[in-house]
């Protein structure tokens, strides 16, 4: 439902202009708790907040060795540095031993590294000789490193509310060990076609007329919104029946989306129909083209 406390625009506005007056102006819908499953596509009614920090420990990003730089800085292809492997560590494990200067442990991409660990030289740069390794390049400080809190710290805020989830804000949740979100809910729309020249699919075209391709483009818009419309309807070129049909629409809906009937001509019933609802007409008009007589109005 619109603000009605919204002025309204009598003149001409650019795209962004009444792109950016309907996003003003419309309310805010109610919220809903809803399960990991159920929240792709919907927007985020309160900010994400970490819940723990991310990553939760200090892991390796690659295969590789945990060591000291000071034992490889000298490594070279000509004369690797060799190491004596002390332990093994891999996802889900938890390193039993502090890292000791002259020594080395082989870590697997996403295990803890061990207390001590400077930088993680990657398996392609070693050679592997069983309990001992051959590192024949130098590294950097905390190369191959994901520390602890490097991508979100625990009360951090994740993502601000109104965020639309894709499969990656889904996935971000659940990282978060959340099993449910607050989201808005789904808005309710109808479509409501007019034009006595439209017809439906199957039935045979006469002289001046042309099928409907509007309902079914809003309808696909909406679906990949993952929006059902409560309602696709269409409106014969009367005052009567389209204050009719604009009548019932807002009675089940918090969105009604017409298409024709908004310009200037004789079998232009949409606007007339408004003002004999009382509705408050915010625009009439937006420079595009096609396109630019476009109506906004709250019931």
């Amino acid at each position: 439902m619109p603000d009605m406390n919204m002025k309204k625009m009598n003149k001409m506005l650019s795209y962004e202009a009444a792109q950016e007056f309907v996003l003003k102006t419309i309310a805010k819908l109610d919220a809903e708790t809803l399960p990991l499953k159920q929240l792709y596509g919907r927007c985020l009614a309160e900010p994400l907040l970490a819940t723990v920090d991310l990553p939760g420990f200090d892991s390796t990003a690659m295969d590789g060795y945990a060591v000291k730089l000071a034992d490889i800085e000298k490594a070279a292809d000509e004369s690797p540095v060799r190491l004596p492997v002390t332990a093994d560590i891999h996802a889900g494990d938890v390193p039993a031993t502090e890292l000791k200067s002259g020594t080395a442990q082989r870590v697997m991409t996403g295990a803890p590294i061990p207390k001590g660990t400077e930088t993680i030289v990657i398996r392609e740069d070693t050679n592997e000789l069983g309990d001992f390794v051959e590192v024949r390049k130098p590294a950097k400080l905390n190369m191959n490193i994901r520390r602890q809190g490097e991508e979100f710290k625990q009360g951090d805020m994740v993502l601000p509310a109104g965020t639309r989830l894709n499969p990656a804000g889904v996935a971000l949740i659940a990282s978060l060990g959340l099993s449910e979100f607050k989201v808005y809910r789904q808005p309710k729309v109808s479509i409501l076609t007019t034009g006595s020249e439209v017809v439906a699919q199957g039935k045979p075209l006469k002289p001046g007329e042309l099928y409907d391709s509007n309902s079914w483009g809003l309808l696909a818009a909406l679906q990949e919104m993952r929006i059902e419309p409560v309602s696709i309807a269409h409106v014969a070129d009367t005052v009567a029946s389209t204050v009719a049909a604009l009548k019932a629409a807002a009675e089940q809906s918090d969105i009604i989306i017409t298409t024709g009937g908004v310009s200037m001509g004789d079998s232009d019933f949409v606007k007339p129909a408004l003002r004999e609802l009382n509705a408050e007409i915010y625009f009439e008009k937006v420079a595009v083209k096609p396109g630019r007589p476009m109506c906004f109005a709250g019931i």
